[in-house]
């Protein structure tokens, strides 16, 4: 994940939105990616 694009998007499209710290950034996109858990048997 490109924490400094999302910034920058954020900034362009989102003003409103508040800035997640880098960590939060981070957390967020990893639970985004594995909440669902593993995606086969093994």
């Amino acid at each position: 994940p490109d924490y400094a694009a999302h910034l920058e998007h954020l900034r362009r499209c989102h003003p409103d939105r508040p800035v997640p710290t880098q960590r939060e950034f981070y957390e967020a996109f990893v639970e985004a990616r594995y909440a669902d858990g593993p995606t086969r048997c093994c």
